[in-house]
């Protein structure tokens, strides 16, 4: 059985038999959006050659065009819980790290004038 091992970007396929080692192509230049469908509708895609595809798709399929002129289909639909979990976790801790930064800042630009302050408590006593 052969083995493909996946590491910081690069890729070895061990034969475990024959003790051969080898490399997998990889293809992600020619991706050009991932999308993840948020519920079931009919997707037109055109591309910029003018080829057209239409297809249904279905709540969480994921959806992949391709920019590069040499694939017959420039939209793909790929059905797998796992990459649907992967692209929600993503995009939610991408959000978390908006809203940490947004927060961040506007502390860092709160200027010390800007916060109300509660009245002295000398103020408000009277001379006896």
């Amino acid at each position: 059985m052969k083995v493909l091992y996946l590491a910081d970007g690069t890729n070895i396929v061990l034969d475990k038999e024959t003790e051969e080692v080898s490399r997998l192509d990889s293809e992600r230049e020619a991706i050009q959006r991932i999308y993840m469908i948020p519920e079931d509708m009919h997707v037109i895609s055109q591309s910029y050659d003018g080829s057209r595809q239409e297809f249904d798709a279905k709540k969480d399929d994921i959806v992949i065009t391709f920019y590069d002129k040499y694939f017959k289909n420039k939209t793909v639909v790929v059905n797998s819980a796992d990459w649907a979990e992967n692209l929600t976790l993503y995009k939610q801790e991408q959000q978390d790290q908006k809203e940490s930064w947004a927060k961040a800042k506007a502390a860092a630009n709160l200027r010390q004038e800007d916060i109300p302050c509660a009245p002295s408590p000398c103020e408000n006593t009277q001379s006896i």
